[in-house]
């Protein structure tokens, strides 16, 4: 109940021996450090898929705290899944793959370095002078 304000839903897509997604559940403690809540082996990357697999992680937790938010790559397919069974969590991308869009698709000297040190900022308040 201390934890998982903060859901990780990540996805490594086939990077296994049965080049199939492997699906993590996961946190960042008050320790900074991982904390695993589960995985998931799935055949497949569809809606019905990641919607089995969040309803299989509240049904570990108990049902009793619901995240407020969930970080992920920005998978369609996860981001629906979310608003089905977490309809009031807030969906984020990650910082690495917004930098690895960043430099992907943006190609302003000096972007990067500036973009990073606003995502970086500890307020809103600085967030918005910067």
């Amino acid at each position: 109940m201390c934890f998982g304000d903060v859901l990780l839903f990540d996805a490594t897509y086939r990077t296994n021996a049965y080049g199939k997604p492997f699906v993590i559940l996961a946190e960042v403690n008050s320790h900074f450090k991982t904390a695993i809540f589960g995985c998931a082996l799935l055949t497949a990357e569809t809606v019905e898929a990641y919607t089995w697999v969040l309803k299989k992680f509240l049904d570990s937790m108990g049902n009793e705290k619901m995240p407020f938010s969930v970080m992920t790559d920005g998978d369609k397919a996860m981001k629906r899944a979310i608003k089905i069974v977490l309809p009031n969590a807030r969906h984020r991308l990650c910082k690495w793959h917004l930098k690895k869009n960043a430099v992907s698709n943006v190609h302003v000297p000096g972007f990067l370095c500036d973009f990073e040190k606003c995502m970086s900022m500890p307020t809103e308040e600085e967030f918005e002078i910067a």
